[in-house]
């Protein structure tokens, strides 16, 4: 496959995750009490968890469509991206970030698949694991964590010849660790936050990815 072509596609997967990641947004802005998937990614009483499953089962059916969606894109993505820095240089980073990062994608894939038998399992009436559920939170935030280290791997090999170029790098290098983190680490009363600060910084790298990669792309002779 050509570069120009290898960059297109790059260009197109991460747009189109973005364009999924905001779909999930508006639908948790717009849907009662403002609901996500985090929500059932995170410890509570199995009352408690089994009353949100029922009371959100349609708006969570709905934002793990277009989860499910965003990994596929995500994941597509990082495949271009891997072939496009290793283009004509192999580094051992790269290779590295993209085994992680399909680790991420497998286990995102799990834990909305998981999260869906959750929904079905307490519209039947069962009662919901609390073992299943704590394992649930465990892997979710490997999930998260193993993007931020594939992530910062990728940064290494990433252009840095316009400002918006070295400006993803920047945030790769510096802020998406950091913030990553808190998420999990900050005292209870900051965790909106840098949860916040953890969905507008996907969405914006996610979009700054495919438009560094669509101007080098026009740059590329056929």
């Amino acid at each position: 496959m050509e570069l120009k072509q290898i960059y297109k596609n790059l260009s197109i997967s991460f747009f189109g995750a973005g364009v999924a990641l905001l779909c999930m947004v508006f639908i948790s802005l717009f849907s009662d009490d403002h609901v996500t998937a985090q929500n059932f990614e995170m410890i509570s009483s199995a009352e408690n968890y089994t009353k949100g499953l029922i009371a959100y089962g349609n708006e969570l059916r709905l934002i793990l469509t277009f989860d499910n969606i965003f990994a596929v894109l995500y994941t597509a993505g990082f495949t271009f991206l891997f072939m496009a820095l290793s283009y004509k240089e192999k580094a051992i980073n790269v290779t590295i970030a993209f085994i992680v990062v399909l680790a991420t994608g497998l286990l995102d894939f799990y834990e909305n698949h998981h999260i869906l038998t959750f929904i079905t399992t307490a519209e039947k009436g069962v009662p919901v694991n609390m073992n299943e559920v704590s394992g649930q939170m465990t892997l979710s935030q490997l999930k998260f964590h193993l993007s931020y280290l594939s992530l910062f791997l990728f940064a290494f090999s990433m252009p840095g010849n316009t400002f918006l170029e070295r400006l993803l790098k920047f945030s790769l290098f510096f802020l998406q660790l950091p913030i990553g983190v808190l998420v999990y680490t900050s005292p209870q009363n900051m965790k909106p936050v840098f949860e916040i600060l953890r969905y507008s910084f996907m969405l914006g790298g996610l979009l700054l990815i495919a438009y560094n990669f669509y101007l080098l792309g026009k740059k590329e002779t056929v």
